[in-house]
């Protein structure tokens, strides 16, 4: 399921955050550490979930499947893929872990989990989103781009990553009108300090 890291305070808000493709809870816990470290005196609950799916080659876990990619052809196709197959599954794991916990306030994700925190977006009433390395939902099945997203967002990308293009990054940006924040790194979870500077600011000012 994932582990929960909650803050001391009686009345908590709810962040979840979703790792990406082939990653797990535990591992996007200790990525984004001192996100939380550096939070430590908000009213915060984070929730890290590991997600419902085995990736089909290699390890780890993902929120929902490419079956019409082949990365050995194609290393990224998953960017334009249309069918993201187990969507459903990771929607009623959110679904559960709401009527367990309570409704989420926010959400951090990582690559494929800033799509499906994008997807968590166009669906629920958040009151905020970091979306790291993010690139925009393209399932139709997932509700996203038939209405303006108006949830807040933060928007991080890694000016040397070369596996989400920051111009897929800008567009979702764009269907957020959210925030952008840029550094110099590739595809990492683990921000350089200006960077989880600018994300630590933009969630204290939404949990206050």
């Amino acid at each position: 399921m994932g582990s929960q890291l909650e803050a001391s305070a009686d009345k908590k808000q709810r962040v979840l955050c979703l790792h990406a493709y082939g990653g797990n809870a535990n591992d996007f816990a200790d990525r984004t550490k001192r996100i939380r470290t550096a939070l430590m005196d908000t009213e915060a609950e984070w929730v890290y979930l590991d997600a419902p799916h085995n990736v089909p080659q290699g390890g780890g876990t993902c929120w929902w499947r490419y079956p019409e990619w082949d990365p050995a052809t194609d290393p990224h196709g998953f960017l334009a893929a249309r069918n993201y197959e187990g969507l459903p599954d990771f929607l009623e794991l959110v679904d559960r872990e709401e009527a367990r916990g309570g409704d989420f306030a926010g959400v951090i994700g990582f690559s494929q989990g800033a799509v499906a925190a994008s997807v968590l977006c166009a669906r629920k009433n958040l009151q905020w989103a970091v979306l790291i390395a993010g690139f925009p939902p393209r399932d139709p099945r997932s509700g996203f781009g038939f209405t303006p997203v108006h949830t807040p967002s933060l928007h991080v990308v890694g000016l040397t990553d070369n596996i989400v293009p920051n111009s897929e990054s800008r567009l979702l940006q764009e269907c957020f009108s959210g925030e952008w924040c840029e550094h110099p790194k590739g595809h990492i979870a683990d921000l350089p300090a200006e960077a989880r500077t600018s994300v630590c600011d933009f969630i204290k000012k939404h949990l206050s």
